[in-house]
């Protein structure tokens, strides 16, 4: 009986293990990504360290509708941004 149950402990650790070993490596990697001794390692390898998929050019890219702004608009943009500086 006590064997079943250290076996179903230890294939419950493993498949944990399989599953948060790569998220746990991830989180590692990102809290010494500073680190003075090895930032230029990380820098180097940051392809290795998160890893990327390159996007492909779209054939026909959206173009956003452009707006002209009035001069009032203008005038209320600038209020708003003093108003958010002086907060």
């Amino acid at each position: 009986m006590l064997n079943k149950i250290l076996i179903g402990i230890f294939i419950a650790v493993f498949f944990a293990a399989v599953i948060y070993i790569p998220k746990a490596i991830r989180v590692y990697n990102v809290v010494h990504l500073f680190d003075e001794d090895k930032i230029v390692k990380n820098f180097m390898n940051m392809n290795k360290v998160f890893p990327t998929t390159p996007v492909k050019v779209s054939d026909k890219p959206y173009l956003f509708q452009r707006k002209a702004l009035s001069f009032l608009c203008l005038i209320q943009w600038m209020a708003r941004s003093m108003i958010l500086l002086m907060h």
